[in-house]
């Protein structure tokens, strides 16, 4: 295992695990998101790099969780941040929303949760 460098860090989500909200959800289930996840995340901790990783990240909560993870391994010596994520998303009014594995379209909730991230 390399040497591990506090100056470079991944935060990784793969999120293959979405149930269905309702008939018509756009989001179904995916196959290769989580190992997609798993690969950068052995290849960047291979090459020295701190690794948080995350999968089927369920709800709203758990998302901004992690994201605050990352900030808080995030210093002032830090000098690369990656973020990397396979999963769902929405392109809307030029951003990019993460959809996590449980979204609730009928309820509305999800247009409040989205993570805007990119």
């Amino acid at each position: 295992m390399a040497h591990v460098h506090n100056d470079r860090v991944l935060f990784t989500i793969g999120n293959n695990g979405y149930r269905p909200c309702k008939e018509d959800c756009p989001w179904k289930a995916l196959k290769g998101a989580v190992n997609d996840s798993h690969s950068i995340r052995n290849h960047a901790r291979s090459a020295g790099w701190l690794v948080i990783p995350a999968q089927n990240v369920s709800n709203c909560d758990l998302m901004r969780h992690l994201a605050e993870q990352a900030s808080y391994e995030i210093t002032r010596t830090t000098s690369v941040v990656c973020f990397h994520y396979s999963g769902h998303c929405e392109d809307k009014d030029g951003a990019t929303y993460l959809i996590p594995c449980d979204p609730q379209p009928q309820a509305r909730t999800w247009r409040y949760c989205r993570s805007k991230l990119i």
